[in-house]
């Protein structure tokens, strides 16, 4: 479960980041900053969603299966006088009986860790690539302007 945990988290993450890199097109204006921004936002919004959406259902899936998963102890005991009295319990060793709740018990938390962990990283992924994919043409303008002493930068949000 952790190495499935770390190899996704890796590839989201590797994504995440070549989605980020900026490459520049042949066109005829070439030098317009706004162009370039505007379609690295959007593709930025595109991969945010992409990585975010499956972290959510795999976040949640996860939380769903460790809180949904039966007792595998439930209808055993350790006592041989409740057994004989009981017909619903079933007699099992002490050892066996730690065993199951021990084995139990590393898969619910990791399932609940997963889910912890995903679920956030996911919706905030998603929470950001949604504005970036819709508006992200026009949420950043950059004018560059120069004078006689020297040029600048000015980005308007």
């Amino acid at each position: 479960m952790k190495r499935s945990l770390s190899f996704i988290l890796f590839i989201g993450f590797s994504l995440n980041i070549c989605a980020q890199r900026v490459e520049t097109e042949i066109s005829e204006r070439a030098a317009d900053p706004n162009a370039v921004l505007a379609k690295t936002f959007t593709t930025t919004g595109i991969i945010d969603m992409a990585v975010g959406i499956p972290c959510i259902v795999a976040g949640i899936s996860c939380l769903m299966y460790a809180n949904l998963m039966e007792d595998p102890t439930k209808g055993y005991t350790t006592s041989k006088a409740v057994a004989s009295q009981y017909s619903n319990r079933k007699y099992i060793s002490p050892e066996d009986y730690v065993d199951k709740l021990a084995n139990y018990y590393d898969k619910k938390n990791a399932a609940n860790t997963a889910g912890y962990i995903l679920t956030p990283m996911g919706g905030a992924l998603t929470i950001i690539g949604v504005p970036l994919y819709l508006y992200g043409k026009k949420m950043m303008q950059v004018n560059i302007n120069y004078t006689g002493n020297g040029a600048g930068v000015s980005a308007t949000f």
